[in-house]
């Protein structure tokens, strides 16, 4: 029994997505910010898909996050969300089917260069039948700050 997984970044059908560091209430410049979906090309994400899913099985996904801007940001969280919805009627988006996670602790990232990221994917023993050659749609943040 194989499974298919295709990730999506920060709601992308592809793997890959610009995104924008934005302030909450302040400028770039100070503070916590956070990445969002935006056609503006401060820090850019991209990722590779993980395939060959079956039950119990784990992957490897790696995220590359690029600093564009001309000081060093410091990454200090990353997050995968599964979408609830997949391509496949009855298979479901929840931890017992699909999980992503990353193990990291916080890092820099210089002006004008990227880092990878990696995310683990693992498919629980628990998946549904359903799930059987699903595709799941998956939303990465990242919380940075000035570096």
């Amino acid at each position: 029994m194989r499974f298919l997984l295709s990730t999506a970044v920060v709601l992308a059908a592809a793997a890959g997505v610009a995104s924008h560091v934005a302030a909450s209430g302040a400028s770039p410049d100070r503070g916590r910010m956070e990445l969002i979906a935006s056609v503006q090309h401060a820090v850019s994400v991209t990722a590779t898909s993980a395939t060959g899913l079956y039950p119990g099985a784990t992957r490897a996904t790696t995220l590359q996050i690029k600093n564009t801007y001309p000081y060093p940001i410091k990454i200090t969280a990353v997050r995968a969300k599964v979408a609830a919805a997949t391509s496949r009627p009855g298979c479901a988006g929840t931890r017992t089917n699909l999980t992503v996670t990353h193990r990291g602790r916080a890092f820099t990232i210089n002006p004008r260069k990227a880092a990878p990221v990696i995310m683990t994917v693992v498919m629980p023993r628990t998946v549904a039948d359903a799930c059987q050659g699903a595709t799941f749609k998956i939303t990465f943040t990242a919380r940075a700050v000035r570096g």
